[in-house]
C-alpha cells in the first residue's frame, strides 16, 4: 500500500489496489436491498429504546458521552447495516486493506472494532453530508472512507486548532483515515452524469468505547 499523504498527522491518504468494479456492483446491490438487510437489527433497536424508556435505567455518565456520538437514532439505518459483516464480493479485500493500514498508523495494543456503510450521491438527487462529527473525542475513535467512485470530488475537515479548512480530494481507489479527535467533515453535491458518486465510510472504536447492550450483534473485529 503506498502513503499518499499525511495531513496535520491527523488525515492520512492510502493508495489500495482493488477491485474497484466487483466493489461498486457490491455497494449497489447492499443499498438496493438496505430495507431488507436492516429489518432485524432495525426491530432490535426498537426493542431496546422501548426497554430504555420503560426502565429508566441509564447511565448518566456514559450516555452525556453518547449524545454527541454519531446517531444511533431509532429510525435511522446507521448501527442496522455493518459493511463487514456482508460477504459480498470485494468486502473482504477491502476489510483486510483497512485492519493493515489501521495498524500501520496506530501503534496502541487496544482492541478496536469496525462498522461500515455505503454512501451513494446522485447528481439528481443532489446530496450532501453537511458539517458533522463521529464519536466524541474522548472515545479513542477513528473514522474514514474508501473511494469507489469518485472523480475528483471533494471532503472538507475542520481539525482541532488548524484555522484553515483542510481538503482531501477524491481519487479512486484512495482510502483515508483519520483520527476522532473532536474534527468535522462534510461532502459536496455530485454533479457528474451517470454512474453515482459512491463510497464507503467506516468508524473504528476501542472495544471499551462500546456499550455492548447497545451495540450487540453489530460491530466486526479488527
Amino acid at each position: 500500500m503506498k502513503i499518499l499523504f499525511n495531513k496535520y498527522d491527523y488525515i492520512f491518504g492510502t493508495k489500495l489496489e482493488l477491485d474497484l468494479k466487483e466493489i461498486t456492483q457490491s455497494c449497489l446491490n447492499i443499498d438496493n436491498q438496505k430495507n431488507i438487510f436492516a429489518k432485524p437489527i432495525k426491530e432490535v433497536k426498537e426493542i431496546y429504546f422501548s426497554l430504555q424508556n420503560k426502565e429508566k435505567k441509564e447511565n448518566p455518565e456514559f450516555y452525556s458521552i453518547m449524545k454527541d456520538c454519531y446517531t444511533f437514532q431509532k429510525f435511522s439505518y446507521y448501527g442496522c447495516l455493518n459493511l463487514f459483516t456482508f460477504p459480498f464480493p470485494g468486502i473482504h479485500s477491502l476489510y483486510t486493506s483497512i485492519k493493515n493500514n489501521f495498524n500501520n498508523i496506530n501503534k496502541d495494543n487496544k482492541k478496536y472494532y469496525i462498522d461500515g456503510w455505503v454512501n451513494i450521491f446522485k447528481k439528481e438527487t443532489k446530496n450532501i453530508i453537511d458539517w458533522h462529527s463521529h464519536f466524541h473525542k474522548s472515545l479513542s475513535s477513528w473514522h474514514g472512507f474508501f473511494c469507489v467512485n469518485v472523480g475528483t470530488s471533494k471532503t472538507s475537515y475542520r481539525l482541532p486548532d488548524i484555522k484553515e479548512e483542510v481538503d482531501v480530494i477524491g481519487e479512486n481507489n484512495l482510502l483515508v483515515l483519520a483520527k476522532g479527535g473532536g474534527d468535522q467533515h462534510r461532502t459536496y453535491p455530485w454533479e457528474e452524469e451517470g454512474m453515482p458518486r459512491i463510497t464507503i465510510g467506516y468508524n473504528i472504536v476501542p472495544e471499551e468505547s462500546i456499550n455492548p447492550e447497545m451495540w450487540f450483534n453489530y460491530w466486526t473485529p479488527l
